[in-house]
């Protein structure tokens, strides 16, 4: 990517569960300077921010129902409008669907934006099974990671001082 691009970035990386979408995501945001954008992240800091889009999310949430791509999109938005998002963003895992990609479209287009690249994480069908089927989330720490990368870590599996004082422990991501 250039240096003198007059507009930010947008990539998009592509890939089902466990291709690695994350871990690429930040080794891109490493080298070029952008900003990871997943749609989980942003609800969760929506709903922890009281956004009204947030507060939209949380009652769809917790009637055990979907977000809608309205939803999403609207927090999207907001957050592709703050400051630190200059140079561009890498959205992990979005769009998902045809109507999300073209919804995205149109919210980039309003902007004076576009796709700047999309990638398509492939990954055999073993791999990706060992990979999601080792995963769960220690929720102070607020951490999606594996067993296999943290075997060596204390009992529990806490990530950090907050999370061992608590006493929490792994809990299964679904």
């Amino acid at each position: 990517m250039e240096e003198s691009r007059s507009t930010p970035a947008v990539m998009i990386l592509l890939g089902p569960p466990g291709a690695g979408k994350g871990t690429q995501a930040r080794m891109l945001e490493q080298d070029f300077g952008l900003i990871q954008l997943s749609t989980g992240d942003l609800l969760r800091a929506a709903v922890a921010a009281g956004t009204d889009a947030g507060l939209a999310a949380k009652s769809v949430m917790e009637a055990g129902r979907l977000v809608s791509d309205e939803i999403v999109l609207a927090i999207l938005k907001d957050r592709m409008e703050a400051p630190d998002v200059a140079r561009g963003v890498i959205l992990d895992g979005f769009p998902r669907t045809r109507k999300q990609a073209a919804a995205l479209d149109r919210l980039l287009q309003a902007n004076g934006q576009s796709v700047t690249a999309a990638i398509s994480l492939e990954v055999e069908d073993e791999a990706m099974v060992a990979r999601v089927a080792g995963r769960f989330t220690c929720a102070p720490a607020a951490k999606d990671t594996t067993t296999n990368s943290n075997h060596r870590r204390r009992p529990g599996f806490a990530t950090n001082a907050a999370a061992r004082s608590s006493g929490a422990g792994p809990t299964t991501t679904p």
